[in-house]
């Protein structure tokens, strides 16, 4: 559970990388940037996955309720990310997105964290 958390973690910032450049140029969230959303927002699910078997083999230390809160949450970040990159054609959604990944990568550090996985 650890390796895909953290994997989740550093994709996360990758995108949040490639999204502050486009807000540096001054330009739109790209359909590739979507992509790579959708990339974390699965990677994100398998980290869920992971995480229910771990749980129920008795892996994960930590309080639960704190644990599935910033899952189930960081689950919901993305997407309104790019709800608003397919609404809002401006470097805002460059904006958006990269705020939206680091959000979600420092979520997955906090699921680490919780988890008591290091």
């Amino acid at each position: 559970m650890l390796v895909i958390t953290v994997l989740t973690a550093v994709a996360s910032l990758v995108l949040a990388g490639w999204a502050l450049v486009h807000a540096v140029r001054k330009l739109p969230a790209s359909g590739r940037q979507v992509i790579g959303a959708g990339v974390v927002e699965a990677l994100m699910l398998l980290t869920v996955v992971f995480t229910v078997i771990a749980q129920a083999s008795g892996r994960v230390g930590g309080d639960p309720f704190v644990l599935w809160g910033y899952l189930v949450t960081a689950l919901f970040i993305l997407p309104v990310a790019v709800a608003w990159a397919f609404v809002d054609r401006s470097s805002t959604s460059a904006v958006a997105m990269f705020v939206c990944a680091v959000t979600t990568a420092v979520m997955m550090w906090r699921v680490v964290d919780v988890a008591q996985l290091s």
